[in-house]
């Protein structure tokens, strides 16, 4: 017979708390998981911390007898205790006996629990909770308990000091509840143990957030930027400031709590779930001054209040931020915070926005060699200067998607990663035996603070044979992998070559020399042109080595000539050159742009209309590929007003759009083309100059249509705005030598196309004539060629091809005639 006096206040009142357990539940049978849950809502007790300790609490433990539990809905005054439970409390007294204890306790009860199969020891091991370890933990508990022993005059005042005698299980008080525990890290605590990067070149960042922590009101700052430009690792440093006790008087004794927002909302399947986990938390947070909440994503808070399932649990948070329960720093991306909280007076109205900036490279450079030592740890190589520096700058030049310092973050673990696998296939003998080394003599500190003498004389024999087989490799080869170690620029080159496919040999090559190779390599394919490919490169040699402005754009120019004679062309060739890639050209149809509203479209739309945060057109484009060329096609077509907005990027460098936010143009090259004047070179043909008369444009000729488009653009566009551009370019008109150099470019396209279907395409100069010839026009210039090709080239291949009479790894020789073109086919199968 069980004697109720040997138990505890709380085991006592354990059946019935269990029964209300299984009412609640629709269960008409008392089991083990009941009592379960009963124990786990004793928070205080041993038990309770130890659940915690575990991360198992109440409604886990609820939620997973609802999913396990098949037991029938029964009217709620028909009760059935299962068989097991008598049987449960018989073996907890054993259990207390067996551990000297003089009466019960709940941690009896739930060892007893461990000891059968069922739910609540399914729910208990999966949580990592088993019957030997509790016991372990139960004795050592004793031990403490017994000192405090004296304290207890009555088993009735058992309860009262249990709280005492759970503790003692830990070495220190836990320093949050648990939802706390649960839902959120302690980054302070994370600062104390030293897992947190070191964080240089933010002290104005740091300064002014702490002072928006120490103010009366609206402390709670919210730090805005685009990801990867070091907004958490702000938080970070203030954290770091707080515990080297660097940080004012008012916050040293702050904690910083990183919540996490998913895994609040996550899981919260019922009516009410997801609202008590937050009044839990806002409770948590708010009976201590001492705490403040940090809020990655802070967004998700507006996104909660305007969603209709989610909006009260939201709105408490609001609330809270009213009434100064919480005080918090949330991180935010710009886009973000123009699409959720500014439209949000409540929120905005109890935050300040703190604005994080892209660091400037030799800023960057500094943030990487402080947390270099960490990624050579972790891959166990040297990362040498000159390979920060030139991640820096290659990504910064080439990787627009994403912000520094990340970017070169990113590129150094790559690159430290696939030097580290690289060596670790050709030298994996000399990696185990010195990784062997490392940890026999972590052993021998260990086996020498224990005393082990014995122990440490093994491991010292241990790491003799290990010298001995490092003695028997060669020198050549140890000099070889220690120098595999160093992370070089040739690294960084390799990965970032990966990353933005443009070749090895380009990212290679020097400034300088694409300086000085860049009129030869641009005139192999803007033919005719060499005034304009001088002007341009000289105006860009000129801003390349620091006689420019450094905060203007590299180069403004407008490009005036008749249709078809290179000026996109140019524009392309130069993207492609400076840029190393073609798709580094932004190109801005200005006819699109023909009405006054239209203004709104480059820069953004006003406050209150449609399409305001989405920035503008051209503003975006810039900011997400700020090394371009950006190609503004027939300005002559454009409002005026559209003018008045590029005469800031030209003179200053950037361009304020609709959100107030400055965007960068000094590393882009402005090209503006226009056809205005472009009847001066019909007025010409009307004089009788003949297409076959034009076999080359002379000078005289060249300077009479310049002054004419000159004297054109004059009177179409205000004297401000020309006086801004580097360079007005005028383009000949193409004569037929040119267009047969243009023909030759377009039809090598060609024959790489067919080359990929084994099609061996041999072009005579005498079909190129002809192609030119029926493909030149003074007025169009070289857009008739592709038609031309088109027409007496591509589309007789096309038809030969389908008839199979050029099969693959044919050859086809094309002749010239007259006014056609003959086809010689030599199939590898037949005679011709």
């Amino acid at each position: 017979m069980i004697k109720i006096e040997t138990f505890t206040q709380f085991s006592r009142r354990l059946l019935n708390l269990a029964a209300q357990e299984a009412s609640k539940l629709g269960h008409n049978t008392v089991d083990s998981e009941h009592i379960l849950i009963a124990i786990s809502r004793q928070e205080k007790s041993l038990v309770g911390r130890i659940l915690s300790e575990h991360n198992l609490y109440t409604d886990d433990i609820v939620q997973k007898v609802l999913e396990k539990n098949e037991k029938g809905v029964v009217p709620s005054n028909v009760l059935i205790y299962a068989s097991d439970i008598k049987d449960i409390f018989e073996e907890s007294i054993s259990i207390a006996n067996s551990l000297s204890f003089d009466f019960v306790g709940l941690e009896h009860v739930l060892i007893a629990i461990l000891g059968k199969k069922s739910i609540a020891t399914d729910i208990l091991n999966n949580n990592g909770i088993y019957q030997d370890e509790l016991i372990d933990e139960i004795i050592i508990a004793k031990k403490e308990f017994d000192n405090i022993k004296q304290k207890v005059k009555d088993i009735s005042e058992y309860n009262e000091v249990q709280e005492d005698y759970g503790r003692n299980i830990y070495k220190k008080p836990p320093k949050i509840g648990r939802v706390l525990n649960r839902y959120a890290t302690d980054i302070t605590n994370n600062a104390e143990n030293g897992e947190l990067n070191i964080v240089v070149e933010r002290e104005e960042d740091i300064e002014r957030i702490t002072h928006i922590l120490a103010r009366r009101n609206k402390n709670n700052p919210v730090l805005v930027g685009e990801a990867g430009v070091g907004k958490t690792s702000v938080i970070y440093a203030i954290a770091q400031n707080i515990v080297s006790k660097k940080a004012p008087n008012i916050l040293r004794n702050k904690r910083i709590f990183q919540l996490n927002m998913p895994l609040v909302v996550s899981g919260s399947k019922y009516k009410g779930e997801l609202e008590e986990r937050i009044r839990n938390i806002i409770e948590e947070v708010s009976s201590s001054e001492d705490i403040i909440l940090f809020i990655d994503n802070f967004h998700s808070i507006a996104i909660l209040s305007n969603q209709e399932n989610t909006s009260e649990a939201g709105n408490m948070i609001k609330n809270a931020l009213a009434e100064g329960k919480l005080q918090i720093i949330g991180v935010t991306s710009t886009a973000e915070y123009k699409r959720y909280i500014e439209k949000d007076d409540v929120i905005k109205r109890r935050i300040q926005v703190v604005q994080i900036k892209e660091p400037s490279e030799e800023k960057a450079i500094k943030m990487l060699m402080a947390v270099k030592q960490n990624y050579e740890s972790y891959h166990d190589v040297r990362i040498e200067q000159d390979a920060i520096e030139l991640a820096v700058k290659l990504s910064k030049r080439y990787i627009s998607s994403m912000y520094l310092p990340d970017k070169a973050i990113d590129i150094i673990d790559e690159a430290s990663a696939k030097l580290k696998l690289a060596r670790n296939e050709d030298y994996y003998e000399i990696d185990e035996v010195l990784k062997n080394i490392k940890d026999a003599k972590f052993r021998i500190a260990k086996e020498v603070r224990e005393n082990n003498i014995q122990n440490v004389s093994v491991i010292r024999d241990e790491i003799l044979e290990l010298d001995s087989i490092m003695s028997s490799i060669s020198d050549e080869r140890l000099k070889v992998y220690n120098e595999k170690k160093n992370l070089t620029k040739r690294d960084i080159e390799s990965v970032v070559s990966s990353i933005t496919g443009i070749p090895l040999e380009k990212l290679t090559k020097t400034q300088e020399d694409k300086l000085l190779d860049m009129r030869k390599n641009i005139s192999k394919y803007v033919i005719g042109q060499d005034e304009a490919v001088l002007s341009v490169t000289r105006a860009i040699q000129r801003a390349r080595t620091g006689l420019k402005d450094p905060k203007k754009p590299i180069g403004s120019f407008i490009f005036l000539g008749p249709t078809g004679v290179g000026k996109t062309q140019l524009a392309k060739t130069l993207a492609r050159e400076l840029f190393d890639d073609e798709d580094a050209m932004i190109r801005v149809d200005m006819s699109e742009y023909m009405e006054k509203f239209d203004v709104s479209k480059v820069i953004g739309s006003p406050p209150g209309y449609i399409g305001y945060s989405e920035g503008g057109q051209l503003t975006e484009k810039v900011k997400k590929k700020p090394y371009c060329v950006l190609l503004f096609d027939e300005i002559e077509k454009a409002h005026p007003d559209i003018f008045d907005l590029l005469l800031q990027v030209l003179d200053e460098g950037h361009l304020t759009d609709s959100q107030g936010r400055k965007v960068d143009f000094k590393n882009s090259i402005i090209i503006m083309t226009s056809n205005i004047g472009a009847s001066a070179v019909k007025k010409q043909n009307n004089f009788g100059f003949s297409n076959q008369t034009f076999e080359k444009i002379n000078d005289d000729l060249y300077k009479n249509l310049e002054k004419s488009f000159i004297s054109e653009l004059k009177k179409h566009f205000k004297p401000e705005f020309i006086n801004r551009v580097d360079e007005i370019v005028v383009f000949r008109q193409l004569g037929k030598n040119d267009i047969f150099k243009i023909a030759g470019i377009m039809i090598e396209k060609l024959q790489e196309r067919l080359k990929d279907r084994g099609i061996h395409l041999i072009i005579q100069d005498s079909a190129i004539e002809t192609i030119s010839k029926d493909g030149y026009n003074l007025e169009y210039g070289a857009r008739p060629l592709l038609r031309t090709i088109q027409k007496l080239l591509e589309n007789e291949i096309a038809q030969k091809i389908l008839l199979e009479e050029i099969k693959d790894n044919s050859f086809v020789n094309v002749i010239g005639n007259e006014d056609s073109l003959s086809f010689e086919i030599i199939n590898e199968d037949c005679e011709e």
